[in-house]
């Protein structure tokens, strides 16, 4: 069965990647198991550099920590639940596929090779970093890739034995997810990102009760509804964050619901925009951007830091554009690339089998 194409999560995917890439766009060191990168502000920086917008984005950073990889789960459960679930090992396989091909593939041949280029690696630290990437080490922000394939196969054992037996409750089967969640760190071993998958799964089975929610009631609302409920949650998640007027989950909640009806505002507001062939290049590159955004932003760093751009206000300015910007559009040119490369290959895998058909059936003559 085809899934249903509901554009306020293609919006909110597009905030979600967004908040993501700003996040990653602040930090100047970091370190992991094998290599690391520590680099300090240059005495010479232009004070452009701290100037209110530079500033506010740095503020933003603080705002997107406190929710964002649970709104990834939230967003990941709402959108599966968009078809019936099909088989479990139909359900491993395509998740496989999704997954963890691309975790190996793009860690292997683009992550690695390119912190290494900008510096994140010794030669010695990459080699390890191969050898260590199978168990989950070193897997930077690809971590997210093997943790939601965890998250999603559990959830998805869960709701199959619920099926069975029959067991229509849904507030029963969030409670048990969230269970699962807060005793995860009992497990005695972990492996690519096990541990961190599962932490997440309140949050998934939250986002699949969710799109439940939305189908029946949130999709009714009129546009003015929805604008006052974006309004609201923005101010509750900002309060909060100020002032502490919940705990962190109600925070997670608060910023979750708030870029759910951001998008739900863009959605009212570009609706035109999704006809547009340019909606369906950004919309379905956007898992391309997550890809490949991170391993540029060492490049990105490499360069300024290791030369004299940020002594002047252009490049401040020139700095903070390619952190974000820059590395978007790299990524989805990067995108276009790959689904090229694979419709090339997959037609010639096509052809190749025509022939093969063709020379059997003259044999067979």
């Amino acid at each position: 069965m085809k899934k249903e194409r509901v554009c306020v999560y293609d919006w909110l995917r597009l905030i979600a990647t967004v908040l993501v890439v700003i996040g990653h766009s602040r930090y100047i060191g970091m370190e992991a198991t094998n290599g690391g990168i520590y680099y300090v502000m240059p005495e010479f920086t232009n004070p452009a550099f701290y100037s209110p917008i530079v500033s506010f984005f740095g503020l933003m950073v603080s705002y997107i920590y406190s929710f964002h990889m649970p709104l990834f789960f939230f967003l990941s459960g709402a959108v599966l639940r968009l078809k019936p679930l099909p088989s479990f090992d139909r359900f491993c396989a395509e998740k496989f596929r999704r997954l963890i091909i691309p975790y190996f593939a793009v860690g292997f041949l683009f992550m690695l090779p390119v912190k290494y280029l900008a510096g994140f690696y010794t030669g010695e630290g990459l080699h390890l970093a191969y050898r260590s990437y199978y168990n989950g080490s070193d897997s930077g922000h690809l971590w997210f890739l093997t943790a939601l394939f965890w998250c999603m196969l559990l959830f998805a054992i869960c709701k199959k034995v619920f099926d069975r037996f029959r067991i229509k409750s849904e507030v029963l089967l969030l409670l048990i997810c969230m269970a699962i969640q807060m005793s995860v760190s009992v497990l005695p071993f972990d492996i690519l990102a096990l541990k961190q998958g599962l932490g997440y799964l309140g949050w998934f089975a939250l986002g699949y009760v969710f799109e439940k929610i939305r189908k029946e009631k949130i999709e009714e609302l009129s546009a003015i509804k929805k604008i006052t409920a974006c309004l609201v949650t923005g101010i509750l998640f900002v309060l909060n964050i100020k002032v502490g007027i919940f705990d962190d989950n109600m925070n997670i909640i608060c910023g979750c619901l708030f870029a759910y009806f951001t998008a739900e505002v863009c959605s009212i507001l570009f609706r035109r925009a999704e006809n547009g062939s340019t909606y369906r290049v950004v919309m379905g590159n956007l898992f391309a951007v997550y890809l490949f955004h991170d391993p540029l932003e060492y490049v990105i760093l490499r360069i300024f830091m290791t030369t004299t751009y940020l002594a002047s206000p252009a490049g401040c300015y020139l700095y903070l554009f390619l952190r974000i910007v820059g590395v978007i559009l790299v990524s989805m040119v990067l995108g276009i690339i790959m689904k090229a490369v694979r419709q090339i290959l997959h037609c010639q895998g096509i052809r190749q089998m025509h022939q093969r058909l063709l020379r059997i059936l003259h044999r067979q003559k």
